[in-house]
């Protein structure tokens, strides 16, 4: 069966992106913005929307003013919306045993407040380079008062996901949930948090 030649690859990737931009930026000043560029020009700025009353009618300046500079805002303001204001971000670990089908597996999910999540995994290849998996452990908290994305109190947790290796590389595409029990005081609420991430295998 004969293939494309790369040359036809080359030209179809660069007509869908001409495509998409044109799109995009054709009568560009008569489109409002999305959300997503509304909310990297406020962060860029080091600028966040929690100052932003929910409670009351507000006007055009308080609702543009994440979009103006603010003196001595800096990186540490960039960085610190971001993981308060974003959905916060994730930073996780795996190690695999070669013998049998587990893991031992660990995330924190970094925002306003931190949780600390190692679990151990049953895994089930599905080819040669994915494998999906259900894992158990829990959810520990740095905050007994504000809640993370999975609560604010020591919880079980359960953790199905799925890990893709891309072919003749080292780079790992990454996608769990996190259901926690029984996560929040005063109440038996489950929380549930949904993460994603390319990493790097060693």
């Amino acid at each position: 069966m004969k293939t494309a030649p790369t040359w036809l690859h080359i030209l179809l990737v660069l007509f869908w992106m001409l495509l998409g931009l044109s799109l995009r930026f054709v009568n560009l000043t008569d489109k409002p913005l999305w959300t997503d560029e509304f909310s990297t020009i406020a962060f860029s700025l080091g600028n966040g929307f929690s100052d932003i009353p929910l409670d009351q009618v507000i006007t055009t300046e308080n609702l543009l003013q994440p979009l103006r500079p603010t003196p001595g805002n800096g990186v540490k303001d960039v960085i610190s919306h971001l993981f308060r204001e974003s959905g916060g971000g994730v930073i996780a670990v795996r190690y695999k045993f070669l013998e049998v089908p587990i893991s031992i597996r660990a995330q924190a999910l970094i925002g306003e407040t931190t949780a600390f999540v190692p679990t151990v995994s049953y895994d089930v290849p599905l080819n040669w380079h994915t494998d999906a998996y259900i894992g158990m452990g829990a959810a520990f908290q740095d905050s007994n008062q504000s809640a993370s994305p999975v609560g604010n109190q020591t919880s079980f947790v359960l953790q199905p996901g799925i890990d893709h290796t891309f072919p003749y590389s080292n780079v790992v595409l990454f996608g769990n949930a996190i259901i926690a029990f029984d996560a929040y005081k005063n109440s038996n609420s489950t929380a549930a948090s949904i993460q994603g991430g390319v990493g790097v295998r060693f």
